[in-house]
């Protein structure tokens, strides 16, 4: 954050929320592969006042599959003795900053 004073009551913030998330490895040489989401703004502010910065959001969706081990696997047939479960998760990360201008 790189805030520029306008006067004695307000300033002018450059914000730049990052969020990296650990995703998986890449196989052949075993390196993280990390997704990053970030928010770039620009805000006039006064002293005191609070401010949201929220859109980091990400939705996922996670297929399980079990079953009977052995029967499961027979083709065709398998599917009687397998379940399906499907999970759904919503992720969003808000940021919530007060300002207060030291005179």
């Amino acid at each position: 954050m790189t805030p520029n004073l306008r006067n004695s009551d307000d300033c002018v913030l450059t914000v730049r929320a990052q969020y990296n998330e650990l995703t998986g490895w890449t196989q052949n040489t075993a390196n993280p592969i990390v997704a990053e989401r970030s928010v770039d703004t620009r805000i006039r502010v006064r002293h005191g006042e609070t401010i949201v910065l929220a859109g980091l959001y990400r939705q996922t969706e996670i297929k399980q599959t079990s079953g009977v081990p052995v029967l499961s696997d027979i083709p065709v047939l398998g599917k009687l003795f397998q379940s399906e479960r499907k999970k759904k998760e919503t992720f969003d990360i808000i940021f919530i900053l007060t300002t207060y201008i030291q005179r």
